[in-house]
């Protein structure tokens, strides 16, 4: 039988930002305990903050933006999970190529187990990140993956932003989207994957998102 899970984290007060950086708030601006006729909340938040996604435009200026991708982009129907408990440093080509990914994934998920430190500050300040060589990795070996996730805060290593910055063009550039801080701990290699859906907040302009990502698993 399948079953759908969330794959994103609840955003809060306490969600970790790149660099340390500010956090999303959130303000009651009408209480029905203080009278009001309903409960409405102001949300003040950039929009990489959580579980979210990079659009092309965020590092591309003529890049594609998110409210100019149909919806059946958002749709992944051979998602594909691997296990890789890398929790600092880069990954490369080398790790990748010790697994054998299905030459159709459209979307390849990354599980470190970083996500258990998501609390401390080594979440934010040496966490992994992705070599600027595995977008090419991906690009050749794999043609039809549009997009990785993975549970670690960014593509770009704190330690190695440089090589961040030319990692997140490269898969940019090459159509293939980034989904950045995400819940892997519910999923294992025993669950199979039959679908992913990846719902993000659009807006005009749209650079990135927050995202509300669920996977149809048995």
């Amino acid at each position: 039988m399948s079953n759908f899970i969330s794959l994103s984290h609840i955003l809060s007060e306490n969600t970790p930002a790149y660099g340390n950086g500010d956090k999303p708030t959130f303000e009651k601006i009408n209480s029905i305990k203080e009278g009001a006729s309903s409960n409405k909340t102001q949300i003040n938040t950039d929009s990489h903050l959580g579980t979210h996604v990079d659009f092309p435009y965020h590092f591309l200026e003529e890049g594609k933006k998110g409210e100019e991708f149909l919806p059946n982009d958002f749709v992944f129907t051979a998602p594909f999970l691997i296990e890789l408990p890398v929790h600092y440093g880069l990954i490369t080509n080398r790790h990748l190529s010790a697994f054998t990914i299905p030459i159709h994934t459209d979307l390849l998920l990354i599980k470190t187990g970083m996500e258990q430190f998501r609390n401390e500050k080594k979440y934010w300040e040496n966490g992994p990140g992705m070599a600027s060589e595995t977008a090419f990795f991906f690009k050749y070996n794999f043609p039809r993956l549009r997009a990785i996730g993975f549970d670690f805060l960014s593509l770009s290593s704190y330690q190695h932003r440089e090589e961040g910055r030319l990692a997140h063009k490269n898969y940019l550039s090459n159509h293939i989207l980034i989904i950045e801080d995400m819940k892997l701990l519910p999923l294992s290699k025993s669950n199979t994957l039959n679908k992913v859906l990846v719902a993000p907040l659009l807006f005009a302009n749209c650079d990135g998102a927050p995202v509300y990502v669920l996977a149809e698993t048995e």
